[in-house]
């Protein structure tokens, strides 16, 4: 939608703590033509959803995209050991699908947005594996637009066939680096957030200390809050937080 001009800004999912990358988004990001504006980390929390007069015992088809079923599979072994998966594109998706089934044996793994929005009501109320996931998301915008000038973040694609060399290189001239995706990143190309004091100054010194081992394309930044614990609600009201296609 953003390389066809059909939308300014989007945000998508680029990496789930659980299951790394997110595909589809983190590869388009890879090509480096979109630039990372902003961030928005959300806990994950599932509910399971049903139409009225749906119980939890009488499901026996749940439908859900294969990353949120990876998510909640402990707890659908515990709660629903009988009942088959039938895999979906998305969450929200998944929602509507039971809503026009009108079928009381079909249930939904999805977020609650879109559980009640579909008018369903909810069979379980937490239905993620624990309480520690979380998924990343990052607001993306045409190669044109501009992180904040004010940005304490940078974000580059770090190519390297030497990742824990390219990091203690970056160490050693005091720059500090986080993979996106550390589930991936022994080597190839990675997505990292770079801490900077002088945004632009911060990654010409990052580019130079890591010369011969890798290179940095800079994809983007935005600003660090200064208080980390703003709670969930304060935060998603200024996007819309859409589920990847």
């Amino acid at each position: 939608m953003l390389r066809i001009h059909k939308a300014n800004e989007a945000v998508v999912a680029v990496v789930n703590s659980t299951i790394g990358r997110i595909s589809g988004s983190y590869e388009e990001l890879l090509k480096g033509d979109l630039l990372v504006t902003d961030k928005v980390d959300l806990p994950i929390v599932f509910g399971l959803y049903g139409v009225p007069g749906a119980t939890v015992e009488n499901i026996q088809v749940v439908h859900t995209q294969s990353h949120a079923y990876k998510q909640c599979a402990d707890m659908l072994a515990q709660y629903l050991p009988r009942a088959s998966w039938q895999e979906e594109q998305d969450t929200a998706g998944s929602a509507l699908i039971v809503k026009e089934l009108e079928d009381t044996a079909h249930a939904a793994i999805c977020p609650h947005q879109a559980g009640q929005a579909a008018g369903l009501q909810c069979l379980y109320e937490a239905l993620q594996n624990g309480t520690n996931y979380t998924t990343f998301y990052r607001l993306i915008n045409r190669e044109n637009a501009r992180p904040p000038e004010e940005a304490n973040v940078a974000v580059a694609i770090l190519d390297t066939n030497d990742y824990i060399l390219a990091e203690a290189a970056l160490q050693t001239a005091d720059i500090t680096i986080k993979p996106l995706d550390s589930k991936d990143s022994e080597s190839g190309s990675l997505i990292v957030e770079i801490e900077t004091v002088g945004h632009h100054e911060t990654m010409q010194q990052a580019a130079q200390a890591i010369e011969g081992i890798g290179t940095l394309r800079y994809i983007g930044g935005y600003v660090r809050p200064a208080d980390t614990n703003i709670p969930t609600q304060e935060v998603t009201i200024r996007y819309a937080i859409m589920e990847p296609r």
